[in-house]
């Protein structure tokens, strides 16, 4: 039986998939591998000749970008924030996040793999010298227009810690999200303080349809746990620890039973 899938392997590899391509002067425009004003460049490509009679899907979040090819790649210009990129094939699918600053380009390969039916296939980021050797010898695959995270979806927040003091400390704040909360397997958030500025950041990483684990940084406390949505999209109640061992709680939208002391 293996030997016979090897044989058929063979034999698919004398055909190649093939995927829409960009214009002409807009491959020669992506290889300038200069980000925008304020925004990043993510470039994610195909390079090797492994699985080339097979295609991949490959998403931002839940945005589908197209399809890759064998030796063609996707430009992305990206606002600032975490983002999940993801391919799929017949055989699997993988993700990978990556957090994106102003400036910075940043090189994503979706690699082929042996699989038992179908090539696997993998999102592993390069160093920039590989990134852009691939990127000139391939092609630019056409791709849909993104839209870059949205920071309207808000909900309010109470932050519950002890201090250094052992003291309870509650901050009533606005929580920020950069993907769809309950849709999105990550979610990138910021926290703003009452002046709107940003206090916290973090992300939500789903393990189920309605819980899963949470990650916080600011400047005056640092966490992480697991949290449990409420009746709605935006109730949510999250609960961990900083790295002493002292309680957090983030209580999000108000949802019932949410904890009086810590």
């Amino acid at each position: 039986m293996r030997h016979l899938w090897l044989v058929a392997w063979a034999l698919l590899l004398s055909a190649c998939a093939t995927a829409p391509l960009a214009p002409v002067e807009a491959d020669r425009q992506g290889k300038s591998f200069q980000a925008l004003p304020k925004q990043a460049a993510l470039y994610i490509y195909r390079e090797s000749i492994f699985g080339a009679a097979t295609s991949v899907s490959v998403d931002l979040g839940r945005q589908p970008l197209g399809r890759l090819t064998a030796d063609t790649w996707i430009r992305l210009d990206l606002d600032p924030a975490q983002y999940a990129v993801r391919c799929t094939t017949m055989e699997n699918s993988d993700t990978a996040v990556v957090d994106l600053a102003a400036g910075q380009v940043r090189f994503l390969e979706v690699a082929m793999r042996v699989g038992w039916t179908w090539p696997r296939c993998a999102v592993v980021e390069t160093d920039a010298s590989e990134g852009r050797s691939a990127v000139l010898s391939g092609r630019r695959a056409a791709a849909p227009a993104v839209a870059t995270p949205s920071a309207s979806s808000a909900s309010p927040l109470l932050l519950i810690y002890r201090d250094d003091q052992s003291n309870e400390r509650r901050i009533g704040l606005v929580i920020r999200y950069e993907a769809p909360l309950g849709r999105s397997r990550v979610v990138p958030f910021s926290i703003e303080n009452i002046n709107q500025e940003k206090a916290c950041s973090g992300s939500f990483t789903a393990d189920g349809p309605r819980a899963g684990r949470f990650t916080l940084s600011c400047g005056f406390l640092e966490g992480s746990g697991t949290y449990q949505m409420g009746g709605r999209s935006d109730q949510l109640v999250a609960r961990g620890q900083n790295p002493k061992g002292q309680p957090i709680v983030l209580v999000i939208g108000n949802p019932t039973g949410a904890p009086g002391r810590l």
